[in-house]
C-alpha cells in the first residue's frame, strides 16, 4: 500500500515555517543582499556575479574573468553552478545586483521536511508519525551548522536516494523506475557540488545491490545502472568543467574530519547539553542528533537490545554504505573528544578529492535519526500508537527547544565596500582590476586579505572588469604563482598594464610611482594606473578631480 503524499507536504511547509523562524524571510527577497557579505557566501554570491558577464562556453560553468588570467569555473567558487547556469540566460532581466541564496536555503529546508517525511515512511505507515519525522529532519543540527555553505545545504538529496534503497517494491517496474530515477539524483547533486554527488553516488550503489540481491534487478541491469549513473556523474562534472589541470591536494585530509563522539557532541548547538572542545576544523564533521534525537537513539537501542527484532535484509546495502561513510569521514587520523586514538597513513593518497572527510557522517547521521523513530513507534506494541506517537511528538519539540541558533546566519553584515563613486569614470575604460600583489589563497598573498579581496572583486563586477584574486576550491597553483611572478616581474621592467586598474598594498606604493604610475588613495586604499592609461581616470586618481574641473 502506497503511503498517502500528504504527509510530506506538511513536514515540508514545516521545513519553510523553520526556515522562517531561524530568521530566513528577509533573505526571500533576491535584491535584499545585505545578508550575504560574509564568508562563504560572500564567494559564491560574488563568483555568480561575474560569471553571470561570461559568453557562453564550453564547458558551461567557466569563468575566465576570475583569477585573471588563469580563469577558473564556478564549481571552484562554489557559486552553485546549477542555479547560476539556468539563471544565466534571463541575466539581462535579473536585477544589477541579485542573489538567489536566500530562496535556495528555502527549497532545501522545504525539500528536507518533504524527503524526511518520505524516509520516515520507511520505518512508519502512520502518516501524523511520518510528519513528526520529517520535522525531526528539519530540525537536524547537521543541516543547520550548513547555513553558512549553502550549496551543502542539499541534504534532501540524500534523504531521497535513502529513501529509494529502503522502501518497499511491489514489483519489478518500480524498482527499475526508481533505478533510473536515482541516476537523475546522482546527476542533479553533481550540478550542486562534488561532496554531496559522492555520497549520492555510493547511495545509489547501495541501491542497485539492494535491488540485485532482492530478486528485482538482474545483476546486468544492476551494472548497467551504476554504469550509467557513474557516466552521468561523470558527464555533469565535466560540463562544469571541474576536469583539468587545478591542483586536487591532500591538505587538510586529516583535519577536517568527524569525531568518534560526533552523534552526540553538539560543538555549541545545544542549550542544555556540554560541548567536548574540538580542533575548529573539526566543525566540518559535525554530526549531532540534537537533544531530541539522541533521546530516541537511546531509546532505540533500548527496544532492540530487549526485542532483538527481525530486519529485513533490503535495508543493508543502506545500512552498510552509511556505516562506510561514517568511517570515512572519521578519516586517517580516528580522534575520541578530539585526542587521536588511531593513525592510517596509507588512506591518504586514496582521497584527494574529498579532504573533509568529516562531511561523509550525514547520511549515518540521518540513518540513525530513523532508527530512533524506528524505535519509538516499536516500544509500545501495535495497540499503543497513540503513545508512541505523543512520545514522538515530545522528542521532536524537544529538539526544537534545545537547538541553538545563532542570528548572525541570516543577519546583515558590516561590509567595507569599494567607493564606486570614485571609480565611475573608470566604467568602460578599463578591462582589468588586479590587487597588487595577487592574493589567491594559499598560493600568493601573504597574509590573505578576505575582506580586501571580496571588496575589490565586487568593484571588479561592477565596473565589468576581469579581477585577479580570490578564494577557489582548486587551482592549477603553478600557473597563479607564475601570474604572481609575472605581475611582479613588470613592475621591476616598469611596464605596467595601460588596460588595468591596480589596487595596491601601502608598501609598494614607492615602487609605483618610480615606475611612472599615477598613484591616488581612495577610502584608505591605494589606487594606480599606468601613464599610459584613460587621462580622464588617471587625471581623477592622481588628483582627485576630473579633467573638465582643473580645466574651468
Amino acid at each position: 500500500m502506497t503511503s498517502p503524499r500528504w504527509p510530506r507536504l506538511v513536514a515540508g511547509l514545516l521545513g519553510f515555517v523553520w526556515f522562517l523562524q531561524i530568521g530566513g524571510g528577509s533573505t526571500l527577497n533576491p535584491t535584499n543582499v545585505g545578508w550575504v557579505l560574509a564568508g562563504d557566501w560572500l564567494q559564491h554570491w560574488l563568483g555568480w556575479l561575474l560569471f553571470r558577464n561570461e559568453p557562453w562556453t564550453f564547458p558551461l560553468g567557466k569563468l575566465a574573468a576570475m583569477p585573471y588570467p588563469i580563469g577558473t569555473t564556478i564549481g571552484f567558487t562554489d557559486s552553485n553552478p546549477l542555479v547560476s547556469l539556468l539563471l544565466k540566460p534571463f541575466s539581462s532581466m535579473l536585477p544589477t545586483e541579485f542573489q538567489f541564496i536566500g530562496p535556495w536555503l528555502a527549497i532545501c529546508f522545504v525539500m528536507q521536511g518533504y524527503m524526511g517525511a518520505a524516509l520516515t515512511s520507511t520505518v512508519t505507515k502512520r502518516p501524523g508519525q511520518q510528519v513528526l519525522g520529517g520535522w525531526l529532519v528539519v530540525l537536524s543540527p547537521v543541516l543547520l551548522a550548513r547555513l553558512g555553505h549553502d550549496t551543502l545545504c542539499a541534504h534532501w538529496l540524500l534523504l531521497g536516494l535513502m529513501y529509494l534503497g529502503l522502501r518497499d517494491y511491489p514489483d519489478a517496474g518500480s524498482a527499475r523506475r526508481s533505478a533510473w530515477l536515482s541516476t537523475g539524483a546522482v546527476m542533479l547533486p553533481a550540478a550542486i557540488h562534488p561532496y554531496l554527488a559522492a555520497m549520492c553516488w555510493v547511495l545509489a550503489q547501495a541501491l542497485y545491490v539492494r535491488l540485485w540481491r532482492s530478486g528485482l534487478m538482474t545483476i546486468g541491469r544492476a551494472a548497467a545502472a551504476a554504469l550509467a549513473t557513474t557516466a552521468g556523474m561523470l558527464a555533469v562534472f565535466g560540463a562544469i568543467g571541474y576536469f583539468g589541470k587545478a591542483q586536487l591536494g591532500t591538505m587538510g585530509f586529516g583535519s577536517f574530519s568527524s569525531d568518534l563522539l560526533t552523534l552526540v557532541n553538539p560543538m555549541h548547538l545545544s542549550r542544555l547539553l556540554p560541548s567536548v572542545p574540538l580542533p575548529p576544523s573539526q566543525w566540518e564533521g559535525l554530526g549531532f542528533l540534537g537533544l531530541g534525537g539522541v533521546l530516541l537513539f537511546v531509546a532505540a537501542a533500548v527496544v532492540f537490545v530487549r526485542r532483538r527484532p527481525s530486519t529485513g535484509q533490503h535495508i543493508w546495502p543502506v545500512v552498510a554504505a552509511c556505516v562506510l561513510m561514517g568511517f570515512y569521514a572519521l578519516s586517517s587520523v580516528v580522534t575520541v573528544g578530539g585526542h587521536e586514538l588511531l593513525r592510517i597513513d596509507w588512506l591518504t593518497p586514496l582521497v584527494t578529492p574529498f579532504r573533509a572527510s568529516g562531511r561523509f557522517i550525514w547520511p549515518l547521521h540521518y540513518l540513525v535519526l530513523m532508527f530512533g523513530v524506528w524505535g519509538v513507534t516499536r516500544a509500545f506494541g501495535p495497540g499503543r500508537q497513540s503513545t508512541a506517537t505523543a512520545l514522538l511528538a515530545a522528542a521532536v519539540t524537544l529538539q526544537a527547544a534545545d537547538l541553538k541558533v545563532d542570528p548572525f546566519w541570516l543577519s546583515q553584515k558590516k561590509f567595507r565596500q569599494a567607493p564606486i563613486a570614485d571609480f565611475t569614470l573608470a566604467a568602460g575604460r578599463y578591462r582589468h582590476l588586479a590587487l597588487f600583489p595577487m592574493q589567491v589563497l594559499g598560493v600568493c598573498g601573504d597574509p590573505y586579505e578576505e575582506d580586501h579581496a571580496y571588496r575589490y572583486m565586487l568593484l571588479a563586477y561592477r565596473l565589468k572588469t576581469t579581477y585577479n584574486s580570490g578564494i577557489f576550491a582548486r587551482l592549477p597553483a603553478k600557473k597563479v604563482s607564475a601570474e604572481c611572478r609575472r605581475m611582479e616581474q613588470a613592475l621591476g621592467a616598469r611596464t605596467l598594464d595601460a588596460q588595468t586598474i591596480y589596487v595596491v598594498s601601502p608598501a609598494h606604493v614607492p615602487r609605483f610611482k618610480s615606475a611612472g604610475a599615477a598613484c591616488g588613495r581612495f577610502d584608505g586604499d591605494w589606487i594606480c594606473v599606468s601613464r599610459d592609461s584613460d587621462e580622464t581616470f588617471r587625471t581623477y586618481v592622481e588628483t582627485g578631480k576630473a579633467r573638465y574641473q582643473l580645466v574651468r
